[in-house]
């Protein structure tokens, strides 16, 4: 899990790790693999919708392996945690329904 910084947008909250794509085609998504060092290794199946009050996310959900080190200042801190030790961290509501579809298929 990674946790966001304090200040700013769903500030303090741990979250799994994921990038916003500036494009969704799918060139531009095994791009942006191959420059970060992604391996998909699974996609699962639907995804994550949340509404915020003043735009829309929907989250595919893929199981990766990093090979290398991830080079983002994003986060503040991130570890492996267990499923007990995940639910007691401050998640937001897209993070809990990522969990769900996770922990379901």
């Amino acid at each position: 899990m990674l946790h966001r910084p304090a200040e700013g947008f769903l500030g303090g909250l741990w979250e799994y790790p994921g990038y916003t794509l500036k494009e969704s085609s799918p060139e531009y998504f095994k791009e942006f693999c191959k420059k970060n060092k992604i391996l998909i290794r699974e996609e699962f199946s639907g995804s994550a919708k949340h509404t915020y009050s003043h735009f829309h996310q929907e989250l595919r959900i893929y199981k990766a392996e990093l090979n290398g080190e991830w080079q983002n200042s994003d986060w503040t801190e991130s570890r492996f945690v267990d499923k007990n030790e995940k639910n007691k961290l401050a998640r937001s509501k897209i993070t809990m329904k990522i969990s769900q579809i996770i922990h379901h298929q």
